[in-house]
């Protein structure tokens, strides 16, 4: 199985980079761009496992994410034939 994680800032939190990265954007003429946040993904391949999101829950909690300002949510791209 492929299981992706998407990682953002929480709402509340600023983005500084989101923010550069509209600036930048504005300037180049897009002026109907209204709000820009920047996030991580990880796409990790789990071998052998039917269902391993109980785990990969897990450890996006305890590794992957900072949970005072940041959130995440897990897709699964691909599931083992």
């Amino acid at each position: 199985m492929i299981y992706r994680i998407i990682v953002t800032y929480k709402p509340v939190v600023s983005d500084p980079e989101g923010q550069v990265i509209k600036s930048a954007l504005i300037k180049k003429g897009y002026k109907f761009i209204e709000n820009v946040r920047v996030g991580k993904i990880f796409d990790i391949t789990v071998n052998n496992r039917n269902d391993a999101t109980d785990e990969i829950e897990k450890l996006s909690k305890e590794i992957l994410v900072n949970p005072i300002v940041e959130e995440f949510t897990v897709e699964v791209l691909k599931e083992n034939p």
